[in-house]
């Protein structure tokens, strides 16, 4: 929600002065208005009278506000979105007939509203116009309007009477569900079903209609039995969420379109047919229901539903479809096998498996949809093939044992919380084709290294916002840019490596060694200075650790040369410096230690080998020298 501090009101005000038919009322001071727009109030409540001259209402303007009545001019033609969203004070609002449009959830919230004249010219009723508006009790819908949108008068519980224009042609998904209107609602000619009270046990929908609306028979607790004719090609979404005691229905081949979430929650239903001819299946439609067979398409493609009381489950071969949702809340499923026929996964398909450990994606699918394995809490591995090209926004959301991934080569894109909480992730790697990374993406993941080997890849500002982590990736890349704009331990992968002309001094003994400079620290040839301390309290060993296959470095151990040490090339050209991923340990345990390869060699910060055998590293500014003294600790 935009705010403006007090301190910008007299510049306001001065502009709105100088406005063609803009009057300065006494309470002008209570609003911030720009170019005609009420930006926002910050008044006591109460009685609210907004100035003449403004001609819109801007989005959340009043929202949670204690005003308990508006006066609005008729300059008015807009109110924004949320601009008097839960304005519990109000209890009548008569809407000016210069308003023309009326944004989403306007009125949202005003549990104590009982009364609203609309405005003539006004042609939708928005998307949760008044949702929860739990005293409204009759309202009359201006004859223009053609369209009412989604859960409009949803939850309005004492809404009894609503009186409909005859050009109305569209009705949203659960527009009246949860009010006190007696009569079914029905719409262009009787052809759409729009509402059921909730009040019906049991309720024969007539011949007359070929659509059954969205959420239609929502939350119709008491609904046993309903006969669907054959006139009826279409049930929309949520169409019986929630009819919990209904047991069984019949769907007429004449239907071809079954909406999401259509019979969700239908505890009681035991059984239904799927109609013959072609049929598009919305996700989670059969979801929470008593069903205990899987629901597959008459030509054996698409797998729909599976029961929630599976422990594992073999996708027959040849199912090319796993619908959306189709095993959503089956929290017994500890395994599933999917054949490599399946092609697509729909959204939100394994949420809330909370015993699924690991899942295994076919080769032909190419996306990780919406939500895939949301909530999947015990998921700890998941194999994603070649060809995947877009993790999408939720798909690994919560999987908070989930330890590891490997993104495909062939991955463009991970979308908004896509791993959000997904404790258990220690580390990724961004292949390079990914172009970006959305907003939280991995907010609140254990990562602490990220690897990004591309140069261009964009991030979202908060995609890893609460990480701790540090970034690994080329020198002057968008990850670079995005680890300083964000204050992020950034170590470039790829660098240019700059020849260092300092001298250096072990114990006081000035010597030859091949030094660089990359990122503004020094790095030296581990065997150079495993030699130059040769002899010294702080000598050590220098090896190949085939236990772990890593680095292995043996402290008080006398170094054994293999040629080359010590050696100085002379060049004063810079060179390419690949970061190492070689781990290494010290005495047999992991340090870690950031370090480079040039031209075959290893090359560490001289600052880390000092605090991991414990010398001394001090810089000389006057003589622009580096001094080791192996008599003395680390001291930083």
């Amino acid at each position: 929600m935009k705010t403006k501090r007090i301190a910008a009101l007299a510049l306001a005000a001065a502009l709105l002065l100088s406005c063609p038919g803009f009057t300065a009322l006494a309470s002008d001071g209570d609003f911030v208005i720009e170019n005609g727009t009420l930006v926002s109030y910050h008044g006591p409540g109460g009685a609210v009278t907004i100035p003449a001259g403004v001609t819109a209402i801007g989005d959340e303007a009043f929202e949670y506000t204690e005003i308990t009545s508006v006066n609005f001019p008729n300059s008015l033609t807009t109110i924004g979105w949320g601009a008097f969203m839960y304005c519990s004070g109000l209890t009548s609002v008569s809407i000016p007939n210069s308003v023309t449009s009326i944004g989403e959830s306007a009125f949202e919230g005003c549990d104590n509203l009982q009364s609203v004249k609309l405005p003539v010219g006004l042609t939708v009723i928005s998307k949760s116009l008044f949702f929860d508006c739990v005293k409204l009790t009759s309202v009359n819908i201006p004859s223009n309007v053609t369209e009412i949108g989604m859960c409009a008068f949803a939850h309005c519980f004492n809404l009894k009477s609503v009186a409909l224009p005859e050009g109305l042609s569209f009705v949203g998904d659960d527009a009246f569900c949860e009010t006190a209107i007696p009569e079914p609602i029905y719409i262009l000619e009787g052809s759409v079903l729009c509402f059921v009270p909730a009040s019906y046990t049991e309720f024969v929908i007539p011949e007359t209609v070929n659509q059954v609306g969205g959420g239609a028979f929502d939350s119709c607790w008491g609904l046993k039995s309903v006969i669907i004719p054959d006139s009826v090609t279409s049930i929309g979404n949520f169409a019986f969420y929630g009819c919990v005691h209904l047991s069984s229905v019949h769907l007429p081949d004449s239907v071809v379109f079954i909406g999401y979430y259509a019979f969700y929650g239908c505890r009681s239903l035991s059984s239904i047919n799927i109609p013959s001819g072609n049929i598009e299946i919305g996700m989670t439609a059969f979801s929470k229901t008593n069903i205990n067979e899987p629901i597959i398409s008459n030509d054996n493609s698409v797998l729909y539903y599976i029961p929630d009381s599976y422990h594992t489950f073999t996708v027959p071969d040849g199912i090319k479809k796993i619908n959306g949702g189709a095993f959503d809340g089956c929290s017994e499923l500890t395994s599933v096998t999917i054949p490599e026929s399946v092609t697509s996964i729909g959204e939100y398909a394994f949420t809330d498996c909370v015993s699924l450990t690991s899942v295994k994606i076919p080769q032909g699918v190419t996306l990780i949809n919406e939500g895939l394995f949301s909530y999947c809490i015990n998921l700890k591995s998941i194999t994603l093939p070649e060809g995947i090209t877009s993790i999408g926004s939720f798909s690994f959301y919560q999987c908070i044992r989930l330890s590891s991934v490997s993104i495909p080569e062939s991955v463009v894109s991970i979308g908004d919380l896509a791993f959000t909480e997904c404790a258990s992730l220690t580390a990724i790697t961004i292949p390079e084709n990914v172009a970006s990374v959305g907003d939280s993406a991995f907010q609140d993941t254990g990562i602490t290294s990220l690897y990004v080997t591309g140069s261009k890849t964009e991030f979202n500002q908060y995609a890893f916002d609460n990480c701790g982590v540090t970034i690994y990736a080329p020198e002057g890349s968008t990850a670079q840019v995005y680890a300083r704009e964000n204050g992020i331990t950034f170590v470039a992968t790829i660098a240019s490596a700059v020849p260092n002309a300092s001298a250096v001094y072990v114990n006081g003994k000035l010597i030859s060694v091949e030094a660089y400079t990359i990122g503004g620290y020094n790095y030296f040839k581990l065997r150079d200075i495993a030699m130059a301390l040769r002899g010294t309290e702080k000598q050590f060993e220098v090896g190949w650790n085939l236990e772990n296959d890593a680095i292995g470095l043996r402290s008080n151990a006398s170094y054994t040369p293999v040629g080359g040490e010590l050696a100085v090339s002379g060049s004063e050209a810079s060179i390419t410096a690949n970061l190492s991923a070689a781990k290494v340990y010290l005495d047999g345990a992991e340090v870690k230690l950031t370090a480079y390869i040039i031209s075959g060699y290893n090359y560490f910060k001289l600052r880390d080998l000092g605090s991991a055998l414990n010398f001394a590293v001090t810089w000389d500014g006057a003589s622009y020298a580096v001094r080791i003294d192996t008599s003395a600790g680390y001291t930083g």
